[in-house]
């Protein structure tokens, strides 16, 4: 009797749960045999409208064929699996659903079922497009100072050469030679400035970058001591890829700078703009062991690690570092999003982060991004 009081009990929960819970078959189309209230109360749609169909009904004109690929090859394997899925409601109305699904087992441990719970995190995908753009500029606002030094700087001999130039007539050949040497470098110089502005501000197109990595940790590095401020030193070291090997990361090139100036803006912070803040660009063979602990597969990555002298954290501080809407600055200097964003992006790629902190010995974040050789 206790028992089917017990189920009665689970089935109502379920059934009243502000989340979306469905219950498909394993044979067939996998078409739905249950769905809550929730369900329908988010998607817009009546019971008799869903029983006995693929939930494929939700996919429209937007929805990733990656993401639907994913989720069809973790059903086949009988996996569990945990996505991020643009569906639209029975309107029209597109929405964000965070699916989390897993076999169901008999008691003889046979799979007999799927059980799906989806929320609709559209608000928290809008946040996260909002903070990404604030951050964005105030980046961009940080770097402003910094830019239009190292461009007057740039511009200041250029200037001078010009003037020079102007009697060239009465200059030996040797001095035009080396006038136009430095006419070269300087403009060199500003030009890779505009290109490290432009390379950050654009919009990254929705399709996936093949970068190859050599010199991308010299574009990285670059990018990042134009961040810096105050009295913080720079230090970096970059590691050359493999000898004989060509290292090609998958990934969006605007994502990877957001990334960067995130972490790059909380070392600052951390520090309270005095320290040392290190780059350290490097490839790393990932085995099984560390693989599992990171959430990624075995294989060569390409490593980029931050580390600064600030406060650090505890170890309370750092389990929740990664969850959306956690800060640690006081109320109006962040929204807590900006960690959250970069790991999720990080690991769209198919890589991780992950930090190591000590409080008052300052902290570490890592950057594992995986290549192809």
């Amino acid at each position: 009797m206790s028992l089917e009081i017990s189920e009665s009990v689970l089935i109502q929960s379920i059934e009243h749960s502000n989340l979306a819970h469905t219950i498909s078959r394993l044979d067939g189309d996998m078409e739905l045999i249950y769905v809550n209230q929730a369900f329908l109360d988010t998607t817009g749609y009546e019971r008799d409208e869903v029983i006995g169909r693929n939930c494929r009904f939700l996919q429209g004109e937007g929805t990733s064929a990656r993401t639907v690929d994913e989720i069809r090859k973790s059903l086949s394997g009988l996996q569990a699996l945990d996505v991020e899925i643009l569906n639209f409601k029975k309107d029209g109305t597109p929405f964000w659903n965070r699916l989390r699904m897993a076999p169901v087992f008999d008691g003889d441990r046979n799979p007999i079922a799927y059980m799906g719970v989806q929320s609709d995190v559209t608000h928290l995908r809008e946040a996260q497009r909002f903070e990404q753009e604030r951050q964005k500029l105030e980046a961009l606002g940080r770097m402003t100072g910094n830019i239009s030094h190292e461009i007057k700087n740039a511009l200041q001999p250029i200037k001078l050469m010009s003037e020079v130039l102007r009697s060239w007539s009465d200059l030996e050949p040797d001095r035009i030679q080396r006038c136009i040497d430095i006419l070269s470098e300087n403009v060199a110089v500003a030009d890779r400035i505009t290109q490290d502005v432009l390379r950050f501000s654009r919009r990254s197109g929705s399709e996936i970058e093949h970068i190859n990595t050599v010199g991308l940790g010299n574009d990285i590095s670059s990018f990042v001591q134009n961040l810096v401020h105050g009295q913080i030193d720079f230090i970096e070291r970059l590691e050359q890829p493999p000898k004989g090997s060509d290292p090609v990361v998958s990934i969006r090139l605007n994502h990877l700078y957001q990334i960067m100036m995130n972490l790059a803006n909380n070392a600052i912070y951390a520090m309270q703009e005095k320290g040392v803040l290190t780059l350290e660009v490097s490839y790393r063979v990932i085995g099984s062991a560390e693989a599992v602990t990171l959430g990624m597969k075995r294989g060569i990555y390409f490593c980029i690690s931050l580390q600064d002298t600030g406060v650090g954290m505890d170890e309370k501080t750092m389990r929740s570092v990664f969850d959306p809407f956690f800060s640690t600055k006081p109320p109006g200097e962040g929204t807590g999003l900006g960690l959250s964003i970069s790991q999720r992006l990080v690991k769209e790629w198919g890589g991780a982060i992950s930090v190591e902190s000590k409080a008052n010995k300052g902290s570490k974040f890592l950057l594992y991004i995986p290549t192809v050789l």
